[in-house]
Order: C-alpha cells, then structure tokens, then sequence
C-alpha cells in the first residue's frame, strides 16, 4: 500500500463573491504545537482571565446546569466595582490583546498561506498591475478586513487539524449562513494606499478555531466545544 501526501493543502476561500484557489503549509509537529500554544492564550478575553466567580450565589446553577448569573453579567457587576483607573486598565488591556490577535492572524497568513493560483491581481497607486502569489502579497490585498482574516486563519486551522468529515461539516455549516460579503465584478484587488493596518476591531481571534479548544472552567462558566472552529463574524 502507498500514500502520498503533500507539504500543502489546496484551498479555496470567499473574496467578496469571488472564489480564490490558496494553498496551505502542513504544519510540522513544532509548528502545530506554537500555533495552538498562541491561538489558545491569544483567545482569553482579559476578562475572562480577571474574573471568577465567589462562594455563594455566584456559583449557583439552575436545573439545567446553566450558572444563575451569567458571566456577562458578572463582568458588568464587577466593572460596577471598579474605580475610573481601573476600567481604564481593563480597557487597555482588552486593546492591547486584540491587537496581538489582529497581529498573530496577519502572522498565520504570511506564513502557512503558501501559494495563490493566478487571477487575482494588486492594482499599485501609479496603476501598475502586480499578481498576488503568496500570504503577505494576499494580506496587501485583504487590508483591514477582519472578517477575511478570521475566515483564513479558521481555514489553516481546518486544513491542519481537522479530518475530511470534519471540514465536510464545517464547509455545510459555512454555506448554510449568509454573507456579509458582496459580490464585485472583477477580483482587481484593492489599490495600496487604501490598504489599512490590522483592525482593531472587538472579538478575538479565538472567535474561530482556537475558542473550541479551550476547556471550560467554573471560574468563567466556559465551555468546551469541540474542536471544529465555528464560522461566526467578529463579535
């Protein structure tokens, strides 16, 4: 019995209405492991690592199992609790952390997004036409974008980690919810002087793969949910 298997994996991804064919790096055993260090950690609100809940009411659950006090409302109350200095803290704390993610996904992109198949194309500020071939030329293109960040870095994680049947499900799961994306007629990418830094939108990285392996604690009423990334925008 013989089987091959590839360094890359073939790809396609949504570009406002368009589809575009990448290839994606198999991730070495080393690789594998950094990437899921770094998205796990990246992932944790700074709440989420401040907050635990106390002895008493707050660790009461109903008949379901669900806690009494949810944890967004423990967060309120406990923001309630803060003085001015420390919110301004915790908020700039919670910036500082998203900026690692928009950092880390932009990371992910140049380096595991390999190869993109001809067609699409970066139009320069002095009109010169310069085709994309790799992840850094694609984040060019890609500018500020949240969404198409996350929805590649979910894709180096399905095509890295997840079975055949696993990424069948999730492709189901992707085409069975709208897009926010519109179509274009043509896939002559974005002109470089409007390409802005990483966003620094809210949400997480973890909004996709990483969230679903994080394990669940009584400390933040966390769940664990699998290891298929859900495909849900920026929250």
């Amino acid at each position: 019995m013989s089987k091959e298997f590839l360094r890359h994996y073939p790809h396609t991804f949504n570009l406002d209405g368009e589809s575009v064919a990448i290839h994606i790096k198999r991730m070495t055993f080393e690789e594998s492991q950094e990437f899921f260090f770094r998205s796990a950690e990246l992932e944790k609100t700074v709440f989420k690592e401040r907050v635990y809940r106390h002895q008493g009411a707050e660790q009461e659950k109903d008949e379901k199992g669900a806690y009494k006090i949810s944890f967004e409302e423990l967060c309120q109350q406990r923001l309630s609790e803060m003085s001015v200095e420390e919110r301004a803290e915790i908020e700039a704390a919670q910036t500082a952390r998203i900026k690692e993610q928009a950092e880390f996904m932009a990371e992910c992109m140049k380096r595991y997004v390999i190869h993109v198949e001809p067609g699409l194309v970066d139009v320069h500020p002095d009109g010169s036409k310069h085709p994309v071939t790799n992840g850094e030329e694609l984040l060019e293109i890609v500018g500020a974008r949240r969404e198409l960040h996350l929805q590649l870095y979910q894709a180096i994680f399905a095509e890295n980690h997840l079975n055949a049947h696993q990424k069948k499900a999730l492709q189901l799961l992707a085409t069975s919810k709208p897009s926010s994306i519109q179509p274009k007629k043509d896939r002559v990418g974005r002109k470089r002087k409007t390409t802005a830094k990483s966003a620094g939108a809210s949400g997480s990285a973890g909004s996709g793969a990483a969230r679903n392996r994080q394990s669940g604690r009584s400390g933040s009423g966390g769940r664990v949910n699998g290891r298929s990334p859900s495909i849900a925008a920026p929250s």
